[in-house]
């Protein structure tokens, strides 16, 4: 309660300025309590959950105006930064996570109504207080490294109470992991409720063109071309970091105002797959072929101005690694600069949701 407190003192600081500029008029303030359980995904997590979670969240942002053609395409949505705190079903095992992340946050229903309905995506980065240690923290098979992955994704209501102040009802499913950078690497899921108010400055209702501006962006297809570059680790008993290098070709259409469908060929050079088959499956004599991976995936992006959101679900085409399976997914994010330049965070998974690395792309696009 002492960082609601804090909150409100903080909404109350800055309302009381006099004088109003144009960005902090688009400015707004949240505050959220949450509470849930996290959902083990192995027993041997599951073992040793002893407590809910608890936490909180804060976050500030900005109202966006309708200057831009895609604040129209997703009803003027709101984006910004924040934190958020909260135990882990163990305190002493896997003790407690504190993110930073970006957001943005999206009403479905028209922005007049009092009642409205939406969701919100987070992503950042998350640090874990407890993590696997063989001598100190033994049975925390879920986290290796203090700093992670922070995602979170949120489906909410929210009641307008005033014409700045907003009351936020929500549930949310929250996931930390490093992405395999270091053994072990279960990752915790979590699922919590929450419940919250939402200030704004002023009135950004107000605020809003609702001309929706032309789009100067007539193509129809995107062509793009990439190299990236991860780590990753295959063994808690072994501190070793392999290298892993990707070459990637898509192609892509325009199918609505924001969304681009397409197919995207992916080439591997994963080093750690020779020493992963030589520990697993001793009697098979290895070679460096084996390190090669192919992967074709569906390639579904959503343009939000200069960021993207990437969903890629696919296979493997060619693989001598029994463990990876067939299917090979990837979830990523990507920013644009000046039209052509692109770079780009993506998780790539097997199976459905197996983390294998984490991987930093540099690319170049162009459209015609």
């Amino acid at each position: 309660m002492k960082y609601l407190y804090v909150f409100c003192l903080l909404i109350s600081f800055l309302s009381g300025f006099s004088q109003v500029n144009k960005f902090k008029s688009q400015l707004h303030f949240e505050g959220n309590l949450h509470y849930g359980f996290v959902t083990p995904h192995h027993d041997y997590i599951a073992y040793f959950i002893n407590d809910h979670i608890r936490g909180f969240q804060l976050n500030v942002g900005i109202n966006t105006d309708g200057s831009k053609q895609w604040h129209h395409t997703f009803n003027f949505p709101k984006v910004g930064m924040g934190y958020y705190n909260s135990s882990l079903g163990n305190k002493e095992i896997y003790g407690n996570v504190n993110a930073l992340f970006f957001y943005i946050d999206r009403a479905y229903l028209n922005i007049d109504n009092r009642f409205n309905f939406g969701n919100r995506i987070c992503f950042g980065i998350g640090h874990v207080s407890k993590t696997f240690d063989l001598i100190g923290n033994p049975f925390n098979s879920a986290i290796g490294t203090h700093y992670n992955v922070f995602i979170q994704y949120s489906l909410e209501a929210s009641y307008r109470i005033s014409p700045r102040n907003v009351m936020k009802f929500g549930i949310g499913m929250s996931h930390t992991s490093n992405g395999s950078f270091y053994k072990p690497n279960a990752g915790i899921n979590f699922i919590t409720s929450y419940v919250g108010i939402q200030q704004s400055i002023t009135d950004y209702r107000e605020l809003i063109n609702r001309a929706r501006p032309e789009n100067a962006d007539s193509s129809k297809n995107q062509f793009y071309v990439a190299g990236a570059f991860g780590r990753k680790a295959i063994t808690r008993l072994e501190h070793k970091n392999f290298p892993v290098y990707a070459f990637t070709l898509e192609y892509s259409r325009k199918v609505s105002r924001s969304g681009w469908l397409g197919l995207a060929l992916t080439g591997y050079l994963d080093e750690s797959i020779q020493k992963g088959i030589a520990l697993e499956y001793p009697e098979v004599k290895t070679s460096t072929t084996d390190n090669q991976l192919i992967v074709m995936n569906l390639s579904y992006e959503i343009k939000m101005g200069k960021l993207s959101f990437i969903f890629q679900p696919g296979a493997y085409i060619k693989t001598n690694y029994k463990y990876t399976g067939a299917v090979c997914n990837k979830l990523a994010l990507r920013y644009t600069f000046n039209k052509r330049v692109v770079a780009g965070v993506a998780i790539k998974s097997h199976w459905v949701a197996i983390a294998d690395f984490v991987e930093w792309s540099i690319g170049y696009q162009f459209k015609k």
